[in-house]
């Protein structure tokens, strides 16, 4: 296959990526359907963080007519990691930093909508996995140390997750 651009792709490569935006495509509708469900349940505000390259205008109308729902992609993700009780993400690297500020971290991915598609990536492993929006609001009542996973699972990942001076490292791989 051909694109506009010019570039060559296999015919795996192309099955690939546009599986990859179907997928992006399910996960968004999961996400806003649960973000409605658990503004009805939990007397929170919840924050959607569009990733930058996605279309605010199209989050906030989604969620104009919830209250607690504030959409917003402002600034570094650290800070409002900070801020918040837990993070539920669908496949995202927030995972990663939301997990070592000691976050209750959920990856929502409702299996059903996905229709059996598999889909592996880094950031289910640092975080609890739920398939339903049940599961979701259920993991938010449990205590962050029953939800999370240890740190240092992240070792073979993160580079510096053990604390060890990062000066060090960089002379020894110099050296």
């Amino acid at each position: 296959c051909s694109s506009d651009l010019g570039i060559q792709l296999t015919s795996q490569q192309d099955k690939d990526i546009r599986n990859y935006f179907d997928i992006r495509k399910i996960l968004f509708h999961e996400f806003v359907e649960l973000a409605k469900f658990l503004s009805n349940k939990v007397n929170h505000n919840i924050v959607i963080r569009p990733h930058p390259s996605e279309n605010i205008k199209k989050y906030k109308k989604i969620f104009d007519n919830h209250k607690n729902i504030f959409v917003d992609y402002k600034y570094d993700i650290a800070p409002w990691i900070k801020c918040c009780d837990s993070v539920i993400h669908s496949l995202c690297t927030t995972a990663y930093e939301s997990i070592l500020y000691k976050k209750r971290t959920i990856c929502y991915l409702n299996k059903s909508a996905l229709k059996g598609q598999q889909i592996k990536h880094l950031s289910q492993k640092v975080s609890k996995v739920a398939s339903c929006k049940d599961e979701v609001f259920h993991l938010l009542n449990m205590p962050v140390d029953k939800v999370n996973f240890d740190v240092s699972m992240m070792k073979d990942y993160i580079n510096n997750i053990d604390g060890e001076d990062c000066i060090k490292k960089i002379i020894n791989n110099l050296s």
